[in-house]
């Protein structure tokens, strides 16, 4: 069953309605281009200055995750605040 779209100005009632039944939605637009490239430009950026391989001290999560993967977290909690759009 294909999801159901909507628009950021629909209603809330009705995505939620949706959401309930389907298990998820799709708003169209919700976030405009500039705010992608700059969530894009942060990924970037981190993991270039990122190591490969876990550092948790754990022995299976570091085998797990390999010597060669690079993970991070957080970016939703960078330096940067957000930015409030109306």
């Amino acid at each position: 069953m294909p999801l159901t779209s909507f628009d950021p100005d629909d209603s809330v009632g009705d995505m939620l309605t949706h959401y309930d039944t389907d298990g998820a939605i799709i708003i169209r637009d919700l976030v405009d281009s500039d705010t992608i490239s700059e969530m894009r430009q942060a990924v970037i950026e981190r993991a270039r200055k990122t190591t490969p391989g876990a550092k948790s001290g754990d022995a299976f999560r570091e085998y797990f995750h390999g010597n060669n993967t690079i993970r991070f977290t957080s970016l939703a909690h960078s330096q940067h605040p957000p930015k409030h759009h109306p």
